[in-house]
This record gives C-alpha cells, sequence and structure tokens, in this order.
C-alpha cells in the first residue's frame, strides 16, 4: 500500500514536469527509496533538507508525512505549512490537499473551514488535470459549497475525472446519468460508468463507503433497466474499459 501511495506521487510529479531535475538528485531518490519500504525516519532525514532548500517534491512528501504521522509525530500544522509552500509553486498534488484542509474542515489553529479558497486551490490543480481535484471541484459545484450550485459544470468536472480513472468520480458521473442531473437521464450510461468504478474499487485502495454507494447504485438501476439494458451498459463498459476511458 506505501508503495502505491509513493509512486501515484512520483507519476504525478512526472506528469505535470514538476521534478526540476529532482530525479538527478540522489538524496532525493534515497527518500523515495526509503519512503516506499516505510523507512520513514530516514526518509524525512533525505527529505527535510531538500524541502527547506525548496525542493517542491520534497515539501510535498513532508506535509503527508505530518499528515500521515509518518516517521514524525503528526502535526497538521506543519502539513499544512509544507503544502501550502508546494502549493504557491504550482504544484497540483500540494494545491488539491491545500484545498481539503479549507474545504474538509480539518484541524489546523486559524484555519478555518472555507469552501471558497478549497474552490481556489482545488480549481488551479484541475486545470493541471489533477483528477482528484477535478472530481473535488465537481462535488463542490454539485453541493453549491462556496460557488453556485451548478449540476452541468459539475458532471463536466467528474467527466474529467472519470476520464482519467478515478473511481469515486465514476461513480458520481453515473449516478448523474442516473438522476438527470447536468445531462439527460440515461441509465445504460449511467451503470456502465459506476459497473466500472466497481471495477477500479476492486483493484485499488478506496474507501469502503463509496464502494457501498457504488454497489447500492448498481443494485438500484437494475430494478428499473431491462436484462437487454443491462447487457448493453456492460458491453460498453468493457469497450470503455479497453479504451482506459476516453470517449465513452
Amino acid at each position: 500500500m506505501r508503495k502505491m501511495f509513493a509512486t501515484l506521487f512520483v507519476a504525478i510529479s512526472i506528469f505535470f514536469g514538476s521534478l526540476n531535475g529532482v530525479f538527478g538528485d540522489n538524496n532525493y531518490q534515497k527518500g523515495l527509496d526509503a519512503y516506499e519500504i516505510g523507512h520513514f525516519h530516514t526518509a524525512i532525514s533525505y527529505f527535510r533538507p531538500l524541502a527547506e532548500q525548496g525542493n517542491v517534491n520534497a515539501q510535498v512528501y513532508l506535509g503527508i508525512m505530518y499528515e500521515k504521522g509518518q516517521g514524525v509525530p503528526q502535526d497538521m500544522k506543519l502539513a499544512f505549512e509544507w503544502f501550502a509552500a508546494a502549493a504557491l509553486k504550482g504544484h497540483p498534488v500540494a494545491q488539491t490537499e491545500l484545498g481539503a484542509f479549507y474545504g474538509q474542515g480539518k484541524v489546523v489553529p486559524g484555519v478555518p473551514k472555507d469552501f471558497k479558497l478549497a474552490y481556489k486551490w482545488y480549481a488551479k490543480a484541475a486545470e493541471q488535470g489533477f483528477a482528484k481535484a477535478q472530481f473535488l471541484l465537481g462535488n463542490l459545484y454539485l453541493t453549491g459549497q462556496g460557488v453556485p450550485k451548478d449540476f452541468k459544470l459539475a458532471f463536466e468536472w467528474f467527466a474529467k475525472s472519470a476520464e482519467q480513472g478515478f473511481g469515486t468520480a465514476q461513480t458520481f458521473l453515473g449516478l448523474m446519468y442516473g438522476r438527470g442531473k447536468g445531462i439527460p437521464q440515461d441509465y445504460i450510461k449511467g451503470y456502465m460508468w459506476i459497473n466500472l468504478s466497481i471495477t477500479q474499487f476492486k483493484n485499488t485502495i478506496y474507501k469502503t463507503k463509496i464502494k457501498n454507494v457504488a454497489n447500492r447504485a448498481i443494485n438500484n438501476f437494475e430494478k428499473k433497466m431491462t436484462p437487454e439494458q443491462i447487457a448493453k451498459a456492460q458491453e460498453l463498459a468493457t469497450q470503455c474499459y479497453a479504451k482506459k476511458f476516453k470517449g465513452c
């Protein structure tokens, strides 16, 4: 699980071109290697000097480790500060995590819950193409938190995230098709996306709550669909998966 988590952030950094030569920095790689095998104290010893020198990826890792209490006592204030430092440099993971501090009300002295600031940071990361931020931005539009409620924009951001394989966004996209929110009602498309999300949940470390939402949704769809419609939706899901969720 730790290795999957670490690899995700490395992949994100490569994709967005934000490594700034860190793979040429032997100490960063040593810190990354230590993190991947759970040697958090060693990882911190490499990441901290780099972060203090302004290395944006090391700053993100310090934020993660302080938030989770990995190799250091959990300290949400320091986590917030390191995410903020990296977010100001444009790192999409840091921008998303900073937005979550404002949008999810994580306990940090002097940092009140503020959906408008959550929107600001989610939007910056979403515009860079970061799937988690796109989902969270869509959720703000869905609920009308920090922005006027707008089902069409919620649908559009969920779709962008879903096409990158973000399972939770695929579930929400399917639900919007099923309810006709932001898009004409379409049970076949709704079933397709939720079926895809369940496949994602089987292979990854998603929380039980969203897995249950997806499973209940599939059951509800099946009550409203004919066997032929279900078969069609399953066929479309297979085709969509083969296309890596693009153009579905």
